[in-house]
């Protein structure tokens, strides 16, 4: 499900599903579990199930290839912003 902006707001559905990296630490995927129960709970039409995990394989390749905006390309964006 894509984010909606609609004037100065920005919404979005959390569908519980997050791939994070805790600092020092390798990349994991966490509340799976959350999302299983979530999607019987409410009830996810299939295609948002499906939907929901190509998305999470598409963001563990990105990451894995280090394609924007998993680079050094964001950071290098904004170095000159940054106080050294």
């Amino acid at each position: 499900m894509p984010s909606i902006i609609k004037g100065n707001e920005l919404s979005f559905v959390d569908l519980d599903l997050d791939f994070v990296k805790p600092q020092n630490e390798d990349w994991q995927v966490i509340d799976e579990e959350e999302f299983e129960t979530n999607s019987i709970k409410y009830n996810y039409p299939l295609e948002l199930k499906e939907g929901a995990l190509q998305s999470l394989e598409k963001m563990k390749y990105s990451i894995k290839e280090k394609k924007f905006p998993f680079n050094d390309s964001v950071l290098e964006r904004f170095k000159s912003f940054l106080p050294l």
